[in-house]
C-alpha cells in the first residue's frame, strides 16, 4: 500500500481485518494525508492542516463514523452545522484505522519493477537508508501525478486515467492569535465565489473551538484556506512571501469582521504550508480502478465523483472498494 491517507488506511484495515498481509508506505512524518495535523517537534499540536471537517450521507461510512464515535476518535462539531471531526486531532481517526497494520512514515517510494511474478518496491527512508520490498500486488493510495509517476511504464490503462486528472494547490495558513475574537464563528466561508466574496481567503476555521481542543481564554487558534484560484496563481510563491500576503490579509479580513483593529502585535505563532495537488479539478466517476494484468490498484479521493462531493466520505468509500477489488480477485 502506497500512501497512508483516509483512502489507503480504509483499504489495508479491511484487508488486515480479512487476513490478508498488508504493509502501508507513506512518505510523510506522520500518517494521515490530508487529515493530518501539524504539530512541533517536542508533539505539541499546533492545528488541523487539511480536512477542517467532514460529513457522512452514504449508509455504510455512516455506520464507520458510528464505530469512530462509540470509541471516542470522533465526534459531531455543532460549529460545522453538525460534521464531524477528529478527536482531539484529525489524525485520531486515522491512527485508528492503522491499530495492528505494519504502517511506516518517512519512506517515499522511488520506482517500482516487476521480478519473476512479485513487484519490488525501492524506498528511500527518512534517515537516508534505501531498501527494498516485495508484494504480489500494488495499491496505490496517493495523488494522481505520483501514481501515475510509479506504475504509468507499468499499465498504459491507469497512466492514461491518472493523466485525465487535473489536481490544484491551496495555500493553508496557520496562526495563532493573542485575542479571543469574540463573535467570530466557528467556521466562516468567505471566499464562496459571490460578489462579495473575498479575493483571497476561502475559509477561516477556529480550530481551537472543535470539540476535544484545549481552548485557552485570551487566544485563538485559526486555520485559513486560500482560495483555489488565487493558490493556482501563486503557486510558485515563496514560502516566505505566502505567509507574508496571508497573514497580513487575514489580519485585514479579521479586523472588518470584528469591527475593531487585529494589530500586529497580537498576531502570535504562524506557519504556511501548501498542499500541492490538493483538490482534484474533476474526478472520476468509480470508486477505484484495477489492472488485474499489472496486479494494480489505484484508489483515493479523485475516485468516485458520481453525485458526491470531494472529501473524507468519497476517499473512504474508495479505499473500501479497491479493498474490496483485491479480495475478489484474490479469492
Amino acid at each position: 500500500m502506497i500512501g497512508g491517507g483516509i483512502s489507503g488506511l480504509s483499504c489495508a484495515s479491511m484487508l488486515h481485518w480479512t487476513g490478508i498481509n498488508v504493509r502501508v508506505l507513506d512518505q510523510g512524518y506522520r500518517i494521515g494525508g490530508r487529515c493530518t495535523t501539524r504539530r512541533t517537534l517536542e508533539g505539541e499540536v499546533i492545528a488541523d492542516l487539511g480536512a477542517p471537517c467532514f460529513d457522512a450521507d452514504v449508509p455504510v461510512f455512516i455506520e464507520q463514523v458510528k464505530r469512530w464515535v462509540d470509541s471516542g476518535v470522533c465526534a459531531r462539531w455543532d460549529g460545522a452545522g453538525g460534521a464531524f471531526v477528529g478527536v482531539p486531532t484529525m489524525d485520531a481517526i486515522v491512527d485508528s484505522m492503522a491499530q495492528g497494520i505494519d504502517v511506516r512514515s518517512g519512506c517515499r517510494v522511488e520506482r517500482v519493477f516487476r521480478h519473476d511474478r512479485s513487484w519490488v518496491v525501492e524506498v528511500e527512508r527518512r534517515d537516508g537508508a534505501r531498501v527494498t520490498e516485495r508484494c504480489e500486488r500494488i495499491v496505490l493510495a496517493t495523488h494522481p501525478r505520483e501514481s501515475d509517476r510509479l506504475i504509468g511504464e507499468h499499465s498504459n490503462t491507469l497512466s492514461l486515467m491518472l493523466g485525465s486528472v487535473e489536481t490544484r494547490c491551496v495555500w493553508v495558513l496557520m496562526m495563532r492569535i493573542n485575542d479571543p475574537l469574540e463573535g467570530l464563528p466557528a467556521m466562516v466561508d468567505v471566499g464562496d465565489g459571490s460578489s462579495e466574496s473575498d479575493e483571497i481567503i476561502a475559509r477561516i476555521i477556529r480550530d481551537d473551538h472543535k470539540p476535544g481542543r484545549s481552548r485557552e481564554t485570551d487566544s485563538s487558534t485559526l486555520v485559513i484556506h486560500a482560495r483555489e484560484d488565487w493558490s493556482a496563481a501563486n503557486r510558485e510563491l515563496d514560502r516566505v512571501e505566502a505567509q507574508r500576503v496571508l497573514t497580513q490579509h487575514t489580519r485585514s479580513l479579521l479586523s472588518s469582521m470584528l469591527g475593531h483593529d487585529l494589530d500586529d502585535q497580537r498576531i502570535g505563532d504562524v506557519q504556511v504550508h501548501r498542499w500541492g495537488s490538493a483538490h482534484p479539478v474533476e474526478g472520476l466517476p468509480q470508486r477505484c480502478e484495477t489492472d488485474d494484468d499489472a496486479r494494480i490498484v489505484v484508489c483515493g479521493d479523485a475516485f468516485g465523483w458520481k453525485g458526491l462531493p470531494l472529501g473524507v466520505q468519497s476517499a473512504w468509500l474508495s479505499g473500501r472498494a479497491s479493498a474490496m477489488a483485491l479480495i475478489e480477485t484474490t479469492g
